[in-house]
């Protein structure tokens, strides 16, 4: 199968695949000779035998290993030792993702979307945007003679900007099946990313967090969360959101990864 990755976390895929390989293949060499007899032509290397001249031409590659090849071993790995790996292949959501527990790796071909709370949050979204956008035209518009009535001040954006800075909001992609109320829960790292598009498409990832029937999560990191006692955090994991910021959750069941790949 040919795919296109929108999100590849190659720095996981090293692990992974090293630790089911012994190490790292940095590149392998092959060699194919053909041998051909004779009276005639020419030869790379010639034996004379009864008459007949013989050419054997060698024909030598070597390849660096890619991701991309990476990616298919730890696929063919998997089909070998599903059991060994954890490994689940979803073909019915309903049937299949209750199976998957902490550590296991799913691989579910879904619908997904990037939120857009977290994707107006990130450091890389629409608000961070405008404030950089607010901060590039003050002087400018300082030189026209422009009002900013209206506007964030300078104090006012520099806080902003800090609480941006503190919210610590990666975007999150959530992946969805008509025919399923599982909801798999993928924030990621901007670095692997490459333009993710709504709609079909294969997602892999390690569980690590499973959201039960009545759980709910938050898709932004609130500061200040992780100074709070464990089982305050537990409560704030499982408390429903206030009326009307439901939008702003995802309700269990889900499964929180650690995402490796969205292709197509």
């Amino acid at each position: 199968m040919l795919r296109r990755f929108s999100y590849l976390d190659t720095e996981a895929l090293d692990d992974y695949l090293s630790a089911i390989e012994g190490g790292a293949l940095v590149s392998h060499e092959t060699r194919s000779t053909k041998t051909n007899s004779g009276h005639g032509g020419l030869n790379i290397k010639v034996v004379s035998a009864g008459g007949e001249h013989v050419s054997e031409l060698a024909d030598t590659r070597s390849m660096s290993d890619t991701h991309a090849a990476q990616f298919d071993r730890l696929l063919a790995a998997a089909e070998d030792d599903s059991d060994g790996l954890r490994w689940v292949n979803i073909a019915d959501a309903d049937a299949d993702l209750p199976g998957a527990k902490m550590g296991s790796m799913v691989c579910w071909n879904c619908d997904i979307l990037v939120h857009p709370l977290s994707e107006a949050l990130s450091k890389s979204g629409e608000f961070a945007s405008l404030l950089g956008l607010v901060d590039g035209l003050a002087p400018v518009a300082e030189a026209l003679g422009l009002s900013f009535d209206g506007l964030p001040t300078d104090g006012e954006r520099h806080a902003m900007g800090a609480i941006m800075d503190g919210i610590d909001a990666p975007k999150v992609i959530l992946g969805e099946s008509d025919d399923s109320n599982w909801t798999l829960v993928c924030p990621i790292r901007e670095q692997f990313e490459s333009g993710i598009a709504a709609g079909p498409a294969c997602v892999v990832g390690k569980v690590i967090k499973v959201l039960k029937v009545g759980d709910w999560r938050h898709i932004v990191t609130i500061p200040g969360v992780n100074l709070l006692p464990r089982e305050e955090r537990r409560k704030l994991d499982k408390a429903a959101p206030a009326t009307g910021h439901e939008d702003e959750y995802v309700q269990g069941p889900a499964l929180v990864l650690d995402l490796l790949a969205i292709y197509r």
